[in-house]
């Protein structure tokens, strides 16, 4: 993830946001980034993609060359569903 967000960053000098996937079968953790359109201070995605046997356990996503905060796409993701953020 971090390898993407760096990545991302330096192609677009934006944020990138991707969902946090658990196989309770398997204890596997998988990261998945939808379709988004983001700047260097928001991203708008698309809602997490179903995974048979999988279980959406939150989003990630980079701040771009800010530091660290919650935001408020942290605020909007905890409004729509449960998870780690």
């Amino acid at each position: 993830m971090v390898a993407f967000f760096k990545a991302v960053h330096q192609k677009y000098q934006s944020e990138a946001v991707g969902y946090l996937y658990y196989c309770p079968t398997t204890s596997e953790w998988e990261y998945v980034v939808p379709k988004q359109s983001a700047g260097p201070a928001h991203a708008s995605y698309e809602g997490a993609p179903k995974k048979a046997g999988w279980q959406c356990a939150g989003t990630i996503h980079s701040h771009a060359a800010m530091s660290a905060f919650h935001s408020g796409v942290d605020d909007a993701d905890e409004e729509n569903f449960d998870g780690v953020h």
